[in-house]
């Protein structure tokens, strides 16, 4: 890398003034013009080699180029420097680093692959221009060169937002794909000169409208004229000067050429645009309109005006004529794997005379069915049509009916409309009482009674309910339940699961009690009556089967994949078409009705970035508002449960970054929503965090426990996102026992510090503690205005918008499927604030800042929040303030170490620290100790440097932290032994010894290692 300027350099260029420059004259100057060359030249070192200037149509050096470099340094200026790192690796190298070249243009061009793949866009590396010839690197359908297609044959299934396939493509080597002529090519080399191609797959949503020239422009106003102003999208500017605006549409749309207009033309399904800073044949580089990037306003859904036009383009064109279905062959050989999906899908495997088969009438009507159950029965149809159209062809055929009945439009569309009208009409999802309601009882007026004995009068039992299915997991094999509604004695709308397994408890496990409390009305005033009732319930025959999920959050197929996200109101956001899933009714929140609007809750979250005079916002308001959306963020990433305790003195605003956070998802009344004044017990806790699970989970005041000695070992059940197996009772049939399974990003608040809690009620406080869940001392926190305390306040009129909304923009652009990306934006933003070398506990606590920071800046994204940097200044605000602290210190001396080392101890038993019998199996370069029952000895010189522990630190200062635990076996006065014990073989050797009970590695509490026989 030394011999390399450009990557020691990070790339800049050298400023033109300290150069001597070759003169260009009038002469040259116009010589360029007739040779069709770059005139916009920057100016280069003086040199007699032609091999170290930059050939003269080069369009990487001209100040055209210079400029969409300056561009990029802002736009993307994260991914740039790890876009030039990567290619360096990959063996780019600069030609000259006087002056820029083709390694500058591809470190640009995969900085913003890297960005777009983070919006959810899918893209590929394009061809470019040849610095010599001037030409582009690509040959057109025509047999001329162009730099406006992908590289590689079948660029269409290629192309992705994965962002390692992404780096592949700028970096690998290999082959590409057999193109049309039977041809197999290498891939290019890393030298070799790249555009950027966003690309438009099968089923994606996004499209492009192409406008050409003054003409297109000209009739798109004529357009816009008649229709109506176009939204705000992401608006790019061609290298011939046109527009590609990005859209989004449910329906299907394909390529056309001047069937919208003259000179406006769609780039669809299919198709692929060039996009910046890609780098046209004229010398022009692609640029986004100020503003109108797709990471600065997002890309608009299409107005229907415009929509209807593209789609009746489509139809104009002979690519939108036919949508090509799946080979049968494919089809029929893929169902196997595919039968275990849930809903819309599943059932499109059932459409069909094969094996496995049910026909095509039946099939196809509870396809119709599913799509607008889950999409409402007013939702566009035309995307399902094409879907169900496409089974229908592929699906095995006895005869021709597929093609001559079923796929045709008179069928399809008359049962598409059929089936809009019966969801329109079953909409509330109640099942008839015919068809569940058991032979001996009945509905009279507004109660349920059960039938007396010999003419005898009917008893009644409770008031009228509706059924709206049977209950389970996924799976179907676990969590059975009854699912019922109700309006109660106030008038409210209840729903309740009514789980099997308290039902065939004595007494009914609690059920009627939780209905009683619900306002409900039973007549149940004796056994026989509550019998009664508990019967009616048990026998309960509901048709429907609807997967029941124990918590909030995401939820997968049985294969694993998303299919939505559940909001602790019971909210479902789906990701595909599909079953819809209900929440548990115990892990859904008392009040689940949003109030006011997401613009009023946004107007609230702008007051909390407001600068008080010159001084920045309160840090730890925007940290509660970015925290808002990490809840979503820790599955997607893989991160364990983490969050922030506030601490300081009373009425610094601490309850005020609670509030505004958990308004993003539920009401702020306590216990009513996800805040939660907190006086309860350990148990108490496990539950609420079963309900604030991948959301956000409030708990002011923690401090009140009960027993505030359980506070530790509740925050690391929190942190490992399982409660304990104690719950019992209505919470085990609730989803929640071994099934007290969360992910919970908590916000806590309390006068006192954590550790100061901890150690005054005589607990074991550990720095894990602090890793987990930093402490942040607000006392210093700004006084503001009543003006802006009012607007702030705001929140608790506006609340139970944003969290789902951010759901929603999470899926619209990809990100449920990108979790590698999340993370590895999650390590860097932690890597930058704790550095490159820190230990684990700091490296750890920088993990929970970091997720906040990508939160709060996706959050801006998707305009929830008004300003990015300040989530950034904020977050490192937060940081420094731990950082100071006595938890912040003590993430970096003896106590990390301790902590560090224990956890490499339980990973690295058996492996690195070995039986003590085992001393003399062969010689293991790679062990530092061995271990008894009782003792672990580790060799004095292997760990000279603790960084064979994965520790940063010294061996001094971890010896030290073994003495002070009283873990370290001592030789007289002495910390370290002259000799080994004979367990491993006696004899001359430098070790030390731990105690392995009072290090917490007692014989009878096995390693993992141990209990699966590797100890003897």
């Amino acid at each position: 890398m030394a011999d390399n300027p450009w990557a020691v350099a990070g790339a800049d260029l050298p400023d033109p003034e300290d150069c001597d420059v070759i003169d260009a004259g009038a002469d040259i100057i116009e010589l360029d013009r007739r040779r069709n060359e770059p005139f916009d030249r920057l100016p280069t070192k003086k040199t007699g080699f032609f091999e170290s200037q930059p050939p003269l149509k080069s369009v990487y050096h001209t100040e055209r180029a210079e400029t969409a470099r300056q561009r990029a340094a802002i736009e993307a200026s994260d991914e740039l420097a790890e876009a030039r790192q990567t290619l360096v690796s990959a063996g780019l190298k600069r030609v000259n680093p006087a002056y820029a070249d083709v390694a500058d243009h591809n470190a640009m061009t995969l900085a913003y692959a890297l960005r777009y793949a983070e919006c959810g866009l899918h893209v590929i590396d394009a061809h470019a221009i040849d610095p010599k010839t001037g030409s582009g690197t690509g040959k057109a359908f025509d047999g001329k060169s162009t730099a406006k297609i992908p590289r590689g044959a079948k660029w269409q299934e290629r192309a992705t937002n994965d962002r390692n396939e992404i780096i592949h493509f700028w970096t690998g080597d290999g082959e590409y794909p057999e193109s049309s002529d039977g041809e197999v090519y290498p891939y290019a080399r890393v030298s070799a000169p790249r555009n950027v191609s966003i690309t438009f797959p099968e089923g994606d949503e996004v499209w492009a409208l192409d406008i050409d020239g003054d003409e297109g422009k000209a009739n798109l106003a004529s357009l816009e004229a008649e229709h109506g102003a176009l939204p705000k999208t992401a608006k790019s500017i061609s290298g011939s000067g046109g527009w590609h605006m990005l859209f989004r549409s449910e329906r299907q749309h394909f390529n056309t050429a001047s069937q919208v207009a003259p000179n406006i033309d769609v780039r669809g399904q299919g198709g692929q645009i060039i996009a910046a800073p890609s780098v046209a044949e004229t010398g022009n580089y692609y640029q986004w309109e100020e503003g109108c990037a797709p990471w600065d306003c997002g890309i608009a859904h299409a107005p229907e005006w415009l929509d209807k036009l593209v789609a009746e383009a489509s139809n104009k064109s002979d690519e939108g004529k036919k949508t090509k279905a799946t080979p049968k062959s494919k089809r029929i050989g893929a169902r196997n794997e595919q039968r275990g999906t849930q809903g819309f899908e599943n059932i499109l495997l059932d459409i069909g005379d094969h094996k496995d088969g049910r026909g095509f009438d039946g099939p196809i009507w509870r396809a119709l069915c599913s799509w607008f159950g889950t999409y409402g029965a007013n939702a566009n149809a035309s995307e399902m049509i094409e879907i169900v159209r496409g089974a229908i062809l592929g699906a095995e055929c006895k005869d021709d009916r597929a093609e001559t009945r079923y796929a045709t439009d008179d069928y399809l569309l008359g049962q598409t409309e059929k089936a809009r009208e019966f969801v329109s009409e079953h909409a509330d999802g109640f099942e008839p009482p015919k068809d569940w309601l058991p032979s001996a009882y009945k509905l009279k007026g507004d109660s349920i009674v059960i039938r007396g004995d010999d003419g005898d009068k009917p008893t009644p039992l409770c008031q009228a309910f509706d059924v709206v299915g049977r209950a389970s997991t996924v799976s179907g094999d676990a969590g059975a339940g009854r699912i019922i509604h109700f309006q109660n004695e106030n008038g409210v709308e209840v729903e309740m699961t009514l789980h099997m397994a308290d039902l065939i408890r004595d007494g009914g496990g609690g059920v009627l009690e939780a209905l009683a409390d619900a306002g409900m009305t039973l007549y149940a005033g004796s056994k026989t009556s509550r019998d009664a009732i508990l019967n009616l319930f048990r026998q309960i025959t509901p048709q429907r089967h609807i997967p029941t999920v124990p918590r909030p959050g995401w939820v997968h197929d049985r294969g694993g994949a998303i299919d939505g996200f559940l909001c602790p109101t019971g909210d479902y956001i789906p990701a595909s078409a599909g079953t819809p899933y209900r929440l548990s009714s115990a892990a859904t929140v008392k009040d689940r009705q949003a109030m006011g609007t997401l613009d009023g809750w946004r107007d609230a979250a702008n007051a909390a970035f407001t600068n008080v005079g010159n001084l920045p916002p309160n840090f730890f308001w925007v940290i509660g508002l970015a925290g808002a959306f990490a809840g979503p963020l820790l599955a997607l990433a893989d991160m364990d449960g983490c969050g922030f305790n506030l601490s300081g003195d009373s009425s610094r605003g601490k309850s005020m970054a609670l509030m505004m956070g958990s308004t993003a998802w539920t009401t702020p009344r306590d216990k009513k929503g996800v805040f939660f004044g907190l006086s309860g017990t350990a148990n108490a806790v496990e539950l609420l965090a079963a309900i604030g699970s991948e959301s956000f989970l409030a708990l002011d005041e923690i401090g009140r426990m009960q027993r505030p000695e359980d506070l530790a070992p509740l925050l690391f059940g929190l942190s490992s996102g399982s409660g304990k197996s104690r719950m019992g009772g209505r919470n085990v049939s609730a989803g929640l026992a071994e099934e007290a399974e969360f992910k919970v990003f908590a916000m806590m608040s309390n006068e006192r510090s954590l550790r100061t809690v901890i150690k005054g009620a005589k607990a074991d406080y550990k720095t894990g503690i602090s890793a987990r869940f930093p402490d942040l001392d607000v006392t210093a926190g700004a006084r503001v205005s009543a003006e802006t305390i009012r607007r702030m306040e705001a929140v608790t009129a506006n609340f139970g918008h944003a969290g789902p909304e951010f759901v929603r923009w999470l899926i619209e652009n990809n990100w449920h499927k990108r979790g590698n990306v999340l993370r590895a934006m999650i390590d860097k933003a932690a890597k930058l604030l704790a550095g490159e070398n820190a230990n684990p506990a700091q490296s750890r606590a920088a993990k929970v800042f970091a997720l906040v920071r990508v939160a709060g800046k996706l959050a801006c994204r998707a305009g929830l929040l008004p300003d990015a940097n300040k989530v950034t200044a904020a977050v490192q605000r937060a940081w420094d303030t731990f950082k100071a602290s006595d938890e912040g210190r003590a993430t970096e001396g003896e106590t990390s170490l301790l902590d560090g080392f224990k956890s490499w101890l339980a990973r690295n038993m058996g492996s690195k620290v070995i039986p003590a019998s085992e001393w003399e199996d062969g010689n293991r370069s790679e062990v530092v100790g061995w271990y008894t029952d009782d003792i672990i000895i580790l060799d004095w010189h292997a760990i000279e440097n603790v960084n064979v522990l994965g520790l940063s630190g010294t061996r001094t200062g971890l010896v030290t932290a073994l003495k002070e635990s009283g873990a370290l076996i001592l030789s007289g006065k002495n910390r370290n032994h002259k000799t080994l014990p004979a367990e491993v073989g006696g004899g001359e050797a430098k070790n030390i010894r731990v105690d392995r009970g009072a290090l917490g590695f007692p014989a009878q509490a096995k390693t993992a290692f141990e209990r699966r026989g590797g100890g003897r």
